[in-house]
């Protein structure tokens, strides 16, 4: 089964997720996916605010997967993968994308992107920010871009595979489980 999206964009929005949340509720399908060029409420883990500018991407993808609630956790090693190929696929050889524990995506010790899973009634909402163009400079870890390690990327084109490679996870997970995932995780 390959996982089909539709994508919602905004030019500015406060936040994908929150949006995304909104159309969740109002009975939007698996697959409805919102990616805005800036977010001004974008938040991460803890409800820290993410650093949202223009040049980054942005997406929210609204999940139902009819999957029991406590396999909803397998998702963000989903998320991440996606990610990383993603980053992967953008940058030359070397560097190439870690995973850690937490879920961060790192590039050369320094974070990439952000993954941040809501649940909302009986759907989830996966929300990925990936900086391609702008890294927040107040953090207090050391961030990066795409474009800082020698990468070549549109948001357009780094939202296209990051679907694509959240697709090919997805239908993996759904016909194998998650031991092939949790294998390329640990990979």
């Amino acid at each position: 089964m390959t996982e089909q999206f539709t994508v919602w964009h905004h030019d500015k929005i406060g936040s994908t997720n929150d949006e995304a949340r909104r159309l969740a509720q109002e009975g939007a399908p698996h697959g409805t996916v919102v990616h805005a060029d800036e977010q001004t409420a974008g938040r991460g883990r803890m409800a820290h605010k993410w650093f949202s500018p223009a040049g980054n991407l942005y997406i929210s993808i609204l999940l139902r997967t009819g999957q029991p609630a406590g396999r909803t956790a397998e998702l963000s090693f989903l998320a991440a993968l996606a990610v990383a190929d993603t980053v992967d696929a953008l940058l030359p050889r070397p560097p190439r994308a870690m995973l850690t524990w937490t879920h961060d995506v790192l590039v050369s010790g320094a974070k990439i992107a952000g993954i941040l899973l809501e649940q909302v009634d009986d759907a989830i909402v996966m929300g990925i920010g990936l900086n391609v163009l702008e890294a927040p400079t107040n953090a207090a870890y050391k961030t990066t871009t795409i474009v800082a390690n020698g990468g070549i990327a549109s948001v357009d084109g780094a939202r296209d595979i990051l679907l694509a490679s959240l697709g090919r996870h997805l239908a993996v997970w759904r016909t194998d489980g998650f031991d092939p995932i949790r294998e390329q995780w640990l990979g």
